[in-house]
């Protein structure tokens, strides 16, 4: 589409200039687009104005930068935010490395995206040939216990907190892209259990076909793939909203867990059963404890408190007992100084927290 091809094109004469201006440009080896836009797969919101076709882009730009030296943590700031400023975007994930760190790139689904679906900007076109080549095949269950963590807060911070009733327009936008991606992420563990993931949204959704014969997220990948590039509302009732979201949920955990069970080497079946693999895992453990007692950073510690409390609320969302929100309402005021009897509440709280950390 003509529109968004201008206004990507756009944005990224912006992203270069702005960068360029702002930070040493000869410490500077290469600039590149990744994720979705980076592969031509962004989301794109489409309105109409006066008979003419207006496209802004809905998710975060994902930059990378490839230098010498790196950066000040106070310099990505200062150029995230003036990024903000003149992108139509809320977010802007910019992070750096420097050679050295591509050749140790380790085989996961975000390096392999990185390396073979990015888009160049600026600088050493051919720099990315520094990152090892990545066989789709070697990459490891690993990633599905990251992406279950991770994708966990879309069914956390993806509704209000009013819960799962009507929603005004944005809102209700905002709702469907998050259980697209809830979606898709069970789509990228099933093709990593088969060895047969792809870096291509579209591909990675007519690949699922020949590992699922499961009808229900067949269809649900297909609605969650256009409602990604081109994300919408249209006005769903509070029956609509919460049947969507209770479709979502089941199929989110019964996959997830499904492939836990062979990650862990143990019958994953509720949070419960992923608790001391979280909590234990040897080289987080240490990361952890190098963190909070050498580094005096607990944010590795406050993630780990995270991932099991997402864990609970959205899978006990709908059938929360006393003794679960119990321990919830424990974990918040013991470790973020946090309490509320409102599970809803609660919920947000979590996901704020996770969102920032």
């Amino acid at each position: 589409m003509i529109e968004i091809e201008e206004k990507l094109k756009s944005d990224i004469e912006k992203i270069k200039k702005i960068t360029l201006s702002m930070l040493n440009r000869d410490n500077i080896i290469s600039i590149y687009l990744y994720g979705g836009y980076g592969r031509d797969e962004g989301s794109w919101v489409l309105e109409k104005e006066d008979g003419q076709t207006r496209v802004k882009p809905y998710n975060d730009y994902d930059i990378a930068l490839i230098v010498k030296n790196k950066f000040s943590l106070s310099e990505l700031r200062k150029l995230e935010d003036e990024l903000k400023q003149h992108l139509e975007v809320k977010w802007i994930d910019l992070s750096q490395y420097k050679t050295i760190n591509l050749k140790l790139f380790k085989p996961t689904i975000k390096n392999y995206d990185f390396k073979y679906a990015s888009k160049w900007i600026y600088g050493d076109k051919d720099v990315l040939g520094n990152i090892p080549t990545i066989d789709r095949k070697s990459i490891t269950l690993k990633d599905v216990e990251t992406l279950y963590i991770t994708r966990l807060w879309t069914l956390l911070g993806s509704f209000p907190e009013k819960g799962l009733v009507e929603m005004s327009k944005e809102e209700e936008m905002f709702f469907r892209n998050q259980m697209a991606k809830s979606i898709l992420a069970i789509v990228d563990n099933i093709l990593v259990l088969n060895k047969d993931y792809d870096a291509s949204y579209i591909k990675r959704v007519k690949i699922l076909e020949n590992h699922s014969n499961d009808n229900d997220l067949l269809d649900l990948s297909k609605w969650a793939l256009e409602e990604k590039l081109f994300p919408k509302s249209e006005g769903m009732s509070a029956e609509q909203v919460k049947e969507l979201y209770e479709k979502v949920n089941t199929l989110y955990f019964k996959y997830f867990y499904s492939t836990l069970s062979l990650y862990y080497k143990r019958k994953i079946e509720r949070p419960e059963d992923i608790d001391k693999y979280i909590i234990y895992n040897p080289m987080d453990l240490i990361k952890r404890k190098i963190k909070k007692f050498v580094l005096n950073d607990e944010r590795r510690e406050l993630n780990m408190h995270l991932s099991i409390l997402q864990g609970y609320i959205g899978y006990y969302y709908f059938n929360m007992t006393k003794e679960h929100a119990d321990k919830i309402k424990m974990v918040m005021k013991k470790e973020f100084n946090f309490f509320s009897d409102d599970m809803d509440e609660i919920r947000l709280k979590v996901a704020d927290l996770r969102a920032g950390l």
